[in-house]
């Protein structure tokens, strides 16, 4: 698997910093926490598509340029969640790219999973509903398929002896129906739950070869297919 690394502002490798103890800790949870508690964003390199420059190598740039940062009590975010915001938007083009490594920091930011439809099961429903009338509530829209005559013969109000024909024509209606939620919709939800998942696999990997200071990533990672287990 191809591991990313966080590259700095000329184009050099960032020293993997000297291990310490560090807290274990989950892909996911680790993600929640840079997006979520320390607020990292994502700052795409217009000038290298497909990578990201985090705080660490504009600090080592501007060490290496002679300059620093100017004061005035603002106090950086921690470097591990711009480590993890780097390493989000290195997110290789197989396993998404940038529209990939967007989608992972607003779920991580809203501690929340892409939507795989779970219960979903298609039923038979109407295409369309009226609005309600005064009357009851609303209802399936109909459409006329054919028609059908119902003939009567009558006692003729004129000469009681004789009857009359009389045609009576009636509709022939029927309710157009879907399936709903498709089987379609129900499969791309969950293709695109696969593939945050092996982002997120990705980036487990990504994460442990890059030395966060305070975390280190474990092999836990959410479930793969949950809708199996919600049967």
């Amino acid at each position: 698997m191809n591991m990313a690394r966080l590259i700095t502002a000329d184009g050099r490798n960032a020293p993997v910093r000297p291990g310490r103890q560090r807290e274990p800790i989950a892909v996911q949870e680790l993600l929640e926490w840079a997006f979520a508690v320390e607020c990292a964003s994502l700052d795409f390199d217009e000038f290298a598509p497909g990578r990201c420059v985090g705080i660490e190598a504009v600090l080592m740039e501007q060490a290496r340029l002679g300059a620093k940062i100017d004061g005035g009590g603002w106090s950086p975010r921690a470097t591990d969640a711009e480590i993890v915001a780097a390493v989000v938007c290195g997110m290789p083009v197989q396993r998404g790219g940038r529209r990939m490594a967007v989608m992972i920091a607003e779920l991580a930011r809203a501690r929340q999973v892409p939507d795989w439809m779970p219960g979903a099961v298609p039923r038979l429903a109407p295409a369309e509903w009226k609005r309600a009338s005064r009357h009851g509530g609303p209802m399936a829209r109909t459409d006329v398929a054919g028609h059908w005559d119902e003939e009567k013969w009558l006692r003729n109000p004129k000469n009681p002896t004789t009857r009359i024909r009389r045609v009576k024509r009636h509709e022939i209606r029927f309710c157009p129906c879907r399936w709903t939620p498709s089987n379609e919709r129900i499969s791309a939800a969950r293709r695109f739950y696969l593939d945050w998942w092996g982002a997120l696999l990705h980036l487990q990997d990504a994460l442990r070869s890059v030395g966060l200071d305070g975390f280190k990533v474990t092999s836990v990672m959410p479930p793969m297919t949950p809708w199996r287990d919600d049967r």
